[in-house]
């Protein structure tokens, strides 16, 4: 009696072909999984929602088996049934993770996000410096102001995250000159200037650029952008 080993060259390609099929479509529809999962290893900052673990799992696992079946056609040995398990279960998961949901993954959209808190921020201290005439100059009570409008707006959340998935949360920094760039700031800071007679004050943002570099962020022209108010008695609400 024939080995299993013995069985057609041919069947056995055929049998590869099929697999391989699977286990490509397993990591084609993964593949923004696989890329997100590759971006945050590679940086050390990067934005957005994490990769599918259970997705990304399994279109690893898919691309390992097929593996596998190449090895074993190559040694003219037919491959154990449970490694073509493997990949059908990987594709049949992969296929249940295409609705996974992320968002705010590219640095423009995480810069996007942190420039509309920015502007939340720059009017709330808007309105109190038109009301009082003066600031304030304490960085707790800007915090404050930063963590209220991010308790008020679950969306509007910190997407900077760290290569070990971390989130980074909203940080605020008063700063002592309006031109002062905090070199080891991370992503996600706001740098508040607020001179000493609190009659105004200028928000500066840092983000990521497109390479997963920190950076202050930008205008169109490519300037510095800051938000700034100033204490002007004719508008007086």
């Amino acid at each position: 009696m024939k080995s299993a080993d013995a069985a057609s060259p041919v069947l056995r390609a055929f049998h590869l072909l099929v697999f391989l099929g699977f286990a490509a479509g397993a990591i084609a529809g993964m593949l923004p999984e696989l890329q997100q999962l590759f971006t945050a290893l590679s940086h050390k900052y990067h934005c957005g929602t994490i990769p599918s673990p259970l997705g990304t799992a399994s279109a690893i696992a898919a691309f390992l088996a097929s593996v596998t079946l190449l090895v074993y056609l190559a040694r003219g040995r037919s491959a154990p049934l449970w490694i073509s398990g493997v990949v059908l279960v990987a594709f049949v998961v992969t296929l249940w993770q295409q609705s996974y949901p992320f968002s705010r993954r590219s640095t423009p959209g995480a810069n996007l996000a942190m420039l509309e808190v920015a502007k939340q921020l720059h009017e709330a201290k808007r309105q109190q410096l038109q009301e009082t005439g003066a600031v304030d100059t304490d960085e707790a009570a800007w915090a404050a102001a930063l963590a209220k409008i991010e308790a008020d707006n679950p969306g509007l959340s910190s997407p900077f995250r760290r290569r070990s998935f971390d989130v980074m949360p909203w940080r605020l920094e008063m700063i002592a000159s309006e031109d002062l760039f905090l070199v080891d700031a991370t992503p996600g800071t706001f740098t508040v200037f607020v001179p000493k007679d609190a009659s105004r004050f200028t928000i500066t943002m840092i983000g990521l650029d497109p390479e997963h570099q920190t950076v202050r962020l930008r205008d169109d022209q490519g300037e510095a952008f800051s938000l700034k108010g100033a204490y002007t008695p004719d508008t007086r609400n």
